[in-house]
């Protein structure tokens, strides 16, 4: 996120509330003096809307901190998740998703929300074992269906494996690297690093943690060259 450009539209790849695991909340920060109108949606992996769509006044240089778990809808105890799209009448918008469990008390992360789409990522770090996970969303806003390949490579740049994933317009996928590639569930993987790339611009981020969840990190992409 280029946080001194801003943008009008942003994106949070991963939303989730509900149950006794996970809760999240949005900054959004307008970077402008001119007041103005941010609209919030949250998208299933099947690019339509859950919930309600939600409209707040936003003050020039005023900011916007969304906590609430039943902003978009109540969850109750089932674990809702899926992405945001965050778009503003005019004002450019900077801002933030953090996660966390509910009781702000074990494992929190954090990370700007995605103003610039990519097509060439690189991600410098995974792990996958019977103490550590790493796991995947990779979004589709646009209107037109995109394929994006990702490839695992161990720390020498060897392939340990790669495959294809076919998004539709506003589509997302959030797994597992596990359940992207079942050959790796069980085996020790560490030291290596995985790339995704697409043939049109698409959103992602990372998450690295232990499978407790005592430890959770959100990791940005960065965009190879």
């Amino acid at each position: 996120q280029d946080a001194a450009a801003g943008a009008s539209t942003l994106y949070a790849p991963q939303y989730a509330v509900g149950g006794n695991l996970i809760r999240t909340s949005l900054s959004v920060v307008n970077l402008d003096d001119a007041p103005g109108t941010v609209t919030f949606e949250l998208v299933g992996d099947d690019g339509r809307n859950i919930g309600n769509v939600r409209q707040l006044s936003l003050a020039g240089k005023g900011k916007l901190h969304i906590t609430d778990p039943k902003f978009f809808l109540d969850p109750g105890d089932s674990l809702i998740d899926g992405y945001v799209r965050i778009t503003s009448s005019g004002p450019r918008l900077a801002g933030s998703v953090a996660f966390g469990d509910p009781g702000e008390s074990t494992f929190s992360a954090a990370l700007p929300l995605v103003s610039t789409l990519l097509n060439d990522l690189v991600y410098s770090q995974f792990a996958s074992d019977d103490t550590y996970f790493t796991g995947l969303a990779i979004l589709n806003p646009g209107e037109t269906p995109v394929r994006a390949t990702l490839e695992l490579k161990d720390r020498t740049g060897a392939p340990i494996a790669s495959k294809v994933e076919n998004l539709a317009a506003r589509q997302r996928k959030s797994q597992l690297l596990t359940e992207y590639f079942p050959a790796i569930a069980g085996e020790k993987r560490t030291g290596g690093y995985f790339t995704v790339s697409a043939d049109g611009g698409i959103a992602s981020f990372a998450a690295f943690g232990t499978r407790t969840l005592s430890v959770l990190c959100a990791i940005p992409p960065q965009r190879r060259p």
